[in-house]
């Protein structure tokens, strides 16, 4: 493969769909656009959701998937779906000539790893969860660099330990800019808001929940709270309808491109537990109450939740033991008591990390 050592500043960034790992990689080539950095990045179709985000990065799709919990049909169409994949990572590294390659996990970083791998590319994988995903357990004996997000980070081998190295999980500058000197003050007003959302996956189960949940509350504790809430397109109608109903003020969007903004206002955050969003939290200093994926692979959100509440910033509640009269408490309980908000948003705050996409940058600067 052509690699023009001196002059080749060329980079490409891989990273599954989801905000979880879309959002890592984003703050990661934030940080190298001055630079001078000729980067491409790789995603799959659910990343081009995102593209709005980075506007002057050329995006390139790659067909990939999940070989687990699949029936045998699927199982096979994985495996066509893995082929193409990797033909096109092939046509694609070849032709930008690369002399890095990063990746922020999910399955679609397996094709275009496996390739850099062959065509002997420098390759640097990142892990944002406690528990290592499935993908980067499978490429982590191709990388040169191992970057992990917590000491304490399950699935490591100890042969790795000389090219391991911790520096947390970057963080987008948009969410950064929320981060204050001293952790939110939860002063006791009439306004309460409420920010719900379920990341790229299981947003649904809020939209019947939620509303259930507020119809307990007293009617005037109701009409001071403020709804912002994200949910699947065939729920918009439904829930309006609820929440007017209800009398309860409330934005609901399939997607928010403000999304720091609304995090930075938020009283309480009701969400899924992944683990970008975790650290999100952290950096701006707010408490949650979080309800792990029950289906998620590892039970990796249940882990990064449990890491949250040993901290003291978050309340945990598991799907199976989650209803509306244990919402409803929880709403009443917080709206009474801002104090212990204020005590988990100092533990939040006091955990967050801004400087993990500058570390990766600067690794990143000594291959080139």
């Amino acid at each position: 493969m052509k690699n023009h050592s001196s002059e080749n500043k060329k980079i490409i960034i891989v990273a599954g769909g989801s905000g979880g790992h879309v959002f890592p990689a984003i703050a990661v080539i934030d940080e190298l656009i001055d630079s001078s950095f000729d980067i491409l990045m790789i995603t799959d179709k659910r990343g081009l959701n995102y593209k709005n985000l980075f506007p002057n990065i050329t995006i390139r799709v790659v067909e990939s998937d999940t070989p687990f919990g699949k029936n045998k049909l699927k199982k096979i169409i994985f495996s066509f779906k893995i082929i193409q994949g990797l033909f096109q990572s092939f046509s694609i590294l070849l032709n930008f000539s690369p002399r890095l390659i990063i990746g922020f996990g999910g399955y679609p970083s397996f094709p275009p790893i496996m390739i850099a791998y062959l065509l002997r590319i420098p390759i640097i994988i990142h892990e944002q969860n406690i528990i290592m995903g499935r993908a980067n357990r499978f490429l982590r004996n191709l990388a040169r660099k191992i970057l992990i997000s917590h000491k304490d980070t399950k699935n490591l081998l100890p042969k790795h330990s000389n090219k391991t190295l911790l520096v947390g999980n970057p963080i987008r500058k948009e969410i950064c800019r929320y981060r204050s000197a001293k952790p939110p003050l939860h002063n006791h007003t009439n306004n309460f808001n409420i920010l719900i959302f379920g990341g790229s996956q299981g947003a649904s189960i809020f939209s019947d929940l939620i509303p259930r949940s507020l119809s307990l509350l007293e009617i005037e504790l109701r009409s001071n709270i403020n709804i912002v809430q994200q949910a699947i397109k065939e729920d918009l109608f439904f829930l309006e309808k609820k929440y007017s109903e209800l009398s309860v003020n409330a934005k609901i969007e399939t997607f928010f491109d403000n999304l720091p903004l609304h995090i930075s206002e938020a009283d309480i955050i009701i969400s899924r537990a992944g683990a970008t969003s975790i650290d999100e939290f952290r950096v701006i200093g707010k408490p949650s109450i979080l309800i792990p994926l029950s289906h998620s692979i590892d039970n990796d959100q249940y882990a990064n939740a449990k890491k949250l509440e040993n901290d003291g910033a978050c309340i945990l509640v598991e799907e199976k033991d989650l209803n509306e009269n244990f919402l409803s408490n929880k709403i009443t309980y917080f709206y009474k008591n801002r104090d212990i908000l204020t005590k988990m948003s100092l533990a939040a705050h006091t955990t967050g990390n801004t400087s993990a996409a500058k570390s990766i940058a600067d690794l990143i600067l000594t291959y080139y």
